[in-house]
Formats: structure tokens, C-alpha cells, sequence
């Protein structure tokens, strides 16, 4: 019982997560993510809308969108 509460609870966090990167994610990365976990634009765009499904897939997606965007930080700050 504990494992689907907590599984739940934590799909609701990275769905929070995945929706506050959002507005940093570009195309260009919606593409990089379909193709580097073989989503389709459907499911990514769902993700990123508040329909995470998977708590595995939205995970992954977290730690790809982070990366990103990192970089991308990274190369307006100059550091």
C-alpha cells in the first residue's frame, strides 16, 4: 500500500517539476527528448502539460530538461 502512495506522490512532484521547466524547453529539446527516449511529440508535450503517466519516464525527462537548460545557462552567464 505504502509503495502506490508514495509512487503517486511522487509522480504528482515531477509532473510539478516537468510543468515549472516548461517555459525553458524549447523545441529544438522536445525534439531531443522524442528522440533520445523514442517518446513521440505527443507524449513529451503531455509530460510537460501535467499528464505524466510514468514516474520512471518523468524522471528522465526531468534529469534531460535539466541538462539542457543548465547548458543553456550556463552559456548566457559565461560561466
Amino acid at each position: 500500500m505504502f509503495d502506490k502512495i508514495n509512487k503517486s506522490t511522487q509522480l504528482t512532484k515531477c509532473t510539478e517539476v516537468l510543468a515549472s521547466l516548461k517555459p525553458n524547453i524549447s523545441a529544438e529539446d522536445r525534439k531531443k527528448a522524442v528522440k533520445e527516449f523514442s517518446l513521440s511529440n505527443v507524449t513529451v508535450s503531455n509530460y510537460l502539460n501535467g499528464k505524466s503517466k510514468n514516474l520512471v519516464t518523468a524522471e528522465k525527462l526531468i534529469v534531460f530538461f535539466r541538462a539542457l537548460i543548465e547548458k543553456r545557462e550556463k552559456l548566457l552567464t559565461g560561466s
